[in-house]
């Protein structure tokens, strides 16, 4: 076999190997659904705990800036530009995202001095 022939071979086989691969992405990828005016929560960056919450907002989508990239602004006027892999349709039954906050706990001190007669 010649060099040229070579040439030709690896060159097929790349180009099969590419059918392949957008054949598996485009089965695996989901259209996006966001619209102007629809209300979206965004992913955080940086890595958060366990039970943390990994997205907040939530935000106004006010600009399609096209290639996935959307202008979102939340209730101060602060705008951002996000791709919408960071997106996240907001969906909630109350009307807002729920807000967890420091209580007051009850102590647990009265419960430790009883047994020792102490109270």
């Amino acid at each position: 076999m010649e060099l040229p022939s070579y040439r030709q071979i690896a060159y097929d086989l790349g180009v099969k190997t590419k059918e392949i691969d957008s054949r598996y992405y485009n089965k695996t990828i989901k259209p996006r659904k966001i619209k102007t005016g629809d209300k979206v929560l965004k992913a955080l960056i940086e890595a958060s705990t366990g039970l943390a919450y990994k997205n907040v907002g939530p935000f106004l989508v006010t600009k399609d800036l096209h290639d996935g990239t959307y202008e979102i602004v939340d209730n101060k006027n602060n705008t951002d530009r996000v791709h919408a892999d960071r997106l996240i349709e907001y969906q909630s039954e109350w009307g807002h995202v729920p807000r967890v906050q420091t209580g007051q706990a009850r102590s647990t001190l009265p419960s430790l001095l009883k047994p020792l007669g102490r109270l």
